[in-house]
């Protein structure tokens, strides 16, 4: 258990949070799960931002964020065991929270912007299990017989 203490989130910056959010659910069409993960990412970069600084984060002072702050941001992450795709999402989150504040306060957020997600590698999809791709092809065959070659669609 950390020994430092927690730093509530201030009312003007739980208002633009709110406020983004559901500007996200409205204009963009996010899901209700993509919003709750949205909010614990924004969460998690302000209470990190309130400690790594020693004041809580304000709309006003977000404008001298630095790549420092975010590169500290996602080592924190990493050290606490978050893996590179969940990471990149996080920032990812940060970063579009950053560009609508920016607007809405008229800061300039280039520098907070560049910074760059961690590479992490795309894998293939996994093979069918043996038992799958049996149940597979034999419903392959069934639609080729009965609608035809051209009209057999795949379910697997």
């Amino acid at each position: 258990m950390s020994t430092e203490p927690q730093l509530a989130l201030a009312p003007a910056m739980s208002d633009s949070l709110s406020r983004w959010l559901e500007g996200e659910r409205s204009t963009r069409d996010r899901s209700d799960h993509t919003i709750t993960a949205y909010q614990g990412d924004l969460l998690a970069f302000l209470a990190f931002i309130g400690q790594y600084r020693g004041t809580p984060a304000l709309p006003s002072n977000l404008h001298d964020l630095t790549q420092t702050d975010m590169r500290a941001f996602a080592a924190s992450e990493r050290g606490r065991g978050l893996g590179a795709r969940s990471l990149a999402r996080r920032l990812s989150a940060v970063r579009s929270f950053i560009r609508w504040l920016s607007d809405r306060e008229g800061f300039e957020a280039s520098k907070i912007l560049n910074t760059r997600g961690p590479r992490y590698t795309r894998t293939l999809p996994r093979p069918l299990a043996p038992i799958r791709r049996k149940t597979c092809w034999t419903w392959r065959q069934r639609a080729t017989r009965r609608l035809g070659s051209r009209r057999a669609i795949w379910r697997c």
